[in-house]
């Protein structure tokens, strides 16, 4: 029997629909958007809400259906040259939202699912959690922090952050950035080794992103000298180990280790965190 042409393997096309949902969900309400009229508290919930599930939701679709090894550095880099060519073009369009949307969610999934796939046992990330926890908070609350300049560069936060269609506008809010996709993203990778529910890490992920929201809204009304955005990192990992045993349960070899990396980012991160105070009373 002479075989039939090569198919596309199933799990192939999940990928694909995966990555496309993204992009096709922005290019979708920007187009509906302007034509959508709703109280500001409103437009800025969905706005909010709208950005951050389309993203997680992709995240998670991938985790259940990964880029094969063979695509992962084709679309690594795909996506790299994407986020440099919109930059260079200086674009703030639908499309250049639509092309961000696309890059950010799929270079995440890349480098976070790899990652989390080659880590040896789930407890390690209660470690990671902390490190990256302090690491995400001083680089957004102190000066010198890269976040803290991304931010303060509406340009480089509308290319490392995915927007959404602002309704009622033809204009697009960054939401939630590629550092706090790419956690998500190791955590399912994580998830998937080593047979943990994936709706666990999902959940915990969408609780972690809502409470930085909240807490993003607030902080401007209780401290109107710290940047109003709240990184969201820390605030999924606490959601994740609360809600995952298994990330929390350090093995006994690990545990010295473990707290000498978390103590020691924790000092670092107040020390620094300090300065910052310093330099504000400084003339």
């Amino acid at each position: 029997m002479t075989p039939g042409p090569a198919s596309t393997p199933p799990g192939l096309w999940r990928s694909l629909a995966s990555l496309a949902l993204a992009p096709a969900v922005v290019a979708g309400m920007s187009l509906l958007a302007p034509h959508v009229r709703l109280p500001e508290s409103a437009v800025d919930l969905l706005t909010f809400a709208g950005a951050c599930l389309t993203a997680l939701g992709a995240v998670v679709l991938l985790s259940r259906s990964p880029v094969p090894d063979r695509a992962r550095l084709a679309l690594g880099l795909l996506s790299a040259a994407t986020i440099v060519a919109v930059a260079w073009t200086r674009s703030s369009s639908a499309l250049s939202a639509v092309a961000i949307a696309a890059a950010l969610i799929s270079l995440a999934h890349v480098v976070g699912d790899f990652i989390g796939s080659h880590i040896e046992h789930p407890g390690h990330i209660l470690p990671a959690c902390v490190v990256a926890s302090c690491i995400d908070i001083t680089s957004v609350f102190h000066p010198s922090g890269p976040t803290h300049a991304v931010i303060e560069s509406p340009r480089a936060l509308a290319l490392l952050a995915m927007s959404f269609p602002v309704l009622g506008t033809h204009q697009h809010a960054p939401v939630i950035g590629i550092g706090d996709l790419l956690f998500v993203s190791l955590l399912l990778g994580v998830a998937r080794t080593h047979a943990i529910r994936w709706w666990k890490v999902a959940l915990a992920a969408v609780a972690g992103v809502a409470l930085a929201g909240a807490a993003s809204a607030t902080v401007p009304l209780v401290a109107p000298n710290l940047p109003a955005a709240v990184p969201a990192l820390p605030a999924i990992g606490l959601a994740t180990l609360l809600g995952v045993r298994e990330m929390r349960t350090l093995r006994r070899k690990d545990r010295r280790v473990a707290w000498v990396f978390m103590t020691g980012a924790v000092v670092l991160a107040a020390v620094t965190l300090s300065s910052r105070f310093l330099l504000a009373s400084s003339p």
